[in-house]
């Protein structure tokens, strides 16, 4: 387990220039995740993020308080983390981490945990460890300086890869392969609350003549994802009721406009929804849906979704790919079709929808399923990876 100086804290940020929180933006949740286990496990923790996540001021008690609030209402965090407000650099658009981070943060940082490989450069030339984390997003693979990082030395704490495949690469880059450990993303143990009630009104509300069965997708509305799929057997099931929850307004006017070309009647589209409707939504559902499209990157896809989906109880409908069969031998309530077949989607949900029917308070085989995914376990097995953190010499 992490042992750190005193007066010192484990920061986590995400990028450059990002906010402390915004609404639909993945690596946001898991820095607020990933501050609160810490937190949770006993490690005095530090959630660094951009002041224009806010239209308020926020220097004042009562502003401080007020982040706590927007944290807990996106992400289902609590305020057991300090947060630290980061202001646009003098000659910048935004911050960057010579300005306020390195200015206010990195004195009293034992050790940053990020998914920048610039904040992790910076932490080199201040002799601070870190811990640096890739999810194969474009600003971590153009990144080009990968040599000035130190990855051999004592200060790179662990390089953690989403993926087995994102692992593999990186040690062909060159990172150590001792530095590595292969991490799925968390879920907030929260989803696993019963919501019974709030799961009742949604399907009295939904479920009205001619609709019986109510299937609900949450998540980005991009192509890759196999919302087209989704359409698709949409159109062959016309007494269910498709619900799709997220997605940017460009996404959703995407889906419109397709929607109302193949006249499908039997989707809505309920946009952004925060941390606790869609876990309404997901104990609402008859069935969910994790699609991908045949060519949407599935080799590389986190399991984010699964593992939220498991602690729901719902029954699941999954594509096959990587990042879900790990379920397949599980003797739980989930089925799995074929990316290049998307027809069989509809098939798929026709099987479990009578295999395992609404289940008020869920399956319980699915929510023991999800329960090792939490992210205070997933974070517990990063300390345990990276045991004692040196103290900072200089800086």
């Amino acid at each position: 387990m992490i042992l750190l100086p005193p007066t010192t804290k484990y920061v986590v940020v995400t990028k450059e220039g990002d906010p402390l929180c915004r609404p639909a933006r993945a690596r946001l949740i898991w820095a607020a995740n990933t501050a609160e286990a810490t937190s949770l496990l006993g490690v005095p923790s530090l959630l660094a993020g951009g002041i224009d996540a806010f239209t308020f001021r926020i220097e004042s008690a009562a502003g401080k308080f007020a982040a706590y609030r927007a944290l807990e209402t996106l992400y289902g965090v609590r305020s057991s983390f300090d947060v630290a407000l980061l202001h646009h650099d003098a000659k910048a658009s935004t911050w960057t981490a010579e300005g306020d981070f390195r200015r206010y943060v990195m004195p009293g940082a034992a050790v940053v945990h990020t998914r920048d490989p610039r904040i992790a450069l910076s932490c080199v030339k201040r002799n601070t460890p870190y811990i640096l984390e890739h999810h194969d997003e474009d600003y971590q693979n153009n990144f080009e300086n990968w040599s000035d990082l130190k990855l051999s030395s004592p200060l790179c704490l662990a390089v953690v890869a989403i993926t087995e495949e994102i692992g593999i690469r990186l040690a062909r880059q060159g990172v150590p392969e001792q530095k590595i450990i292969i991490l799925d993303s968390g879920v907030n143990a929260t989803a696993a609350l019963r919501r019974t009630a709030a799961a009742t009104r949604w399907r009295q509300s939904l479920l009205k003549l001619p609709y019986k069965q109510l299937v609900v997708y949450t998540g980005g509305l991009q192509a890759e994802r196999g919302i087209h799929d989704i359409m698709t057997a949409a159109a062959e099931l016309t007494s269910t009721l498709f619900v799709l929850s997220g997605g940017h307004k460009s996404d959703i006017a995407e889906c419109k406009r397709v929607m109302m070309a193949r006249g499908l009647s039997n989707i809505r589209l309920f946009g952004y929804q925060n941390h606790e409707v869609v876990c309404e939504l997901q104990q609402a559902a008859d069935v969910l849906i994790f699609s991908r499209a045949a060519e949407g990157r599935g080799d590389i896809t986190s399991p984010l979704k699964m593992f939220e989906y498991l602690l729901s109880g719902t029954p699941i409908v999954a594509a096959d790919i990587p990042a879900t069969t790990r379920w397949a031998k599980h003797d739980i309530a989930v089925q799995f079709y074929q990316p290049a077949k998307p027809a069989s989607i509809a098939a798929a949900l026709k099987k479990i929808a009578n295999s395992f029917p609404f289940k008020q308070g869920g399956y319980e085989e699915n929510i023991r399923a999800g329960h090792p995914y939490v992210w205070q376990e997933r974070q517990r097995r990063l300390l345990e990876f990276v045991g004692h953190v040196p103290v900072k010499l200089t800086y």
